[in-house]
């Protein structure tokens, strides 16, 4: 668990480089969520407030959640180029992002956003490349890594993690 400390608190940025210049920006996605399924890192706790809510309970889980949605919200960017994570990906990181916290400070001579930032994550991963109007269904594989959407003309395959058009449009 040192090593995965070590990497995700002190040296994130420059696997993140790799992985962009090997072409490999989407795997990081799946590498991150099959780090979180890791029994040392699945601990969560239950918040009872208006309903009932597992919330991770450990401090690397919850910074690689923050991680995971630092590389889901770039992805494209980070994939056209490794120089993005600093120059595009870092500075309009929402304010309260764990990884903006982290590593902004390291990189003081970068672009630096002082008006308009988001404060959070939003709720919005991404916007499906499907149907302009609206989405009637909406169907994952098995695997969890493509899903189908449909409306009542066009039906749409999709990547989940980026939400990106595999195929289609076929019609309904």
């Amino acid at each position: 668990m040192e090593v995965v400390q070590f990497v995700m608190y002190d040296k994130l940025f420059f696997w993140m480089e790799v992985m962009s210049i090997s072409g490999r920006t989407h795997e990081a996605i799946a590498i991150l969520k099959r780090t979180l399924e890791w029994p040392e890192l699945n601990v969560y706790c239950l918040l009872v407030c208006h309903g009932t809510y597992l919330i991770p309970n450990n401090k690397l889980t919850i910074f690689i959640h923050d991680i995971l949605r630092f590389v889901s919200a770039f992805v494209t960017l980070i994939s056209a180029s490794a120089p993005h994570i600093y120059l595009s990906a870092l500075p309009f990181a929402p304010e309260h992002s764990l990884v903006a916290e982290k590593f902004s400070s390291r990189f003081p001579n970068t672009l630096t956003v002082t008006e308009g930032r988001p404060a959070q994550w939003p709720f919005t991963l991404f916007t499906a490349e499907c149907d302009k109007g609206s989405v009637d269904c909406l169907v994952f594989s098995p695997d969890e890594k493509m899903f189908a959407c449909a409306s009542f003309e066009n039906v749409y395959i999709c990547d989940s993690e980026t939400g990106h058009l595999i195929s289609g449009p076929f019609e309904a």
